[in-house]
């Protein structure tokens, strides 16, 4: 229910609401790759590159042979 109620936010357009509801699923142990890489990429369409960089920092934390989550 809420990965679906984050969907419907982001397809929407309100990417930071996306973002805030996607973020409870990692809060609640949905952390894989992709879901780091969905909440973060939601957050920077929101332009809250703070957020984005946090979760991304978080997501090289866990998992740190992923290339996505670096800035190069």
């Amino acid at each position: 229910m809420i990965y679906e109620k984050g969907t419907v936010q982001y397809a929407a357009h309100r990417y930071k609401d996306a973002a805030a509801t996607w973020s409870r699923l990692l809060e609640k142990g949905r952390d894989s790759e992709n879901d780091f890489i969905q909440v973060g990429r939601a957050y920077y369409q929101a332009k809250d590159f703070d957020q984005a960089d946090a979760i991304f920092n978080k997501m090289v934390a866990k998992y740190p042979d992923n290339l996505q989550g670096t800035s190069g």
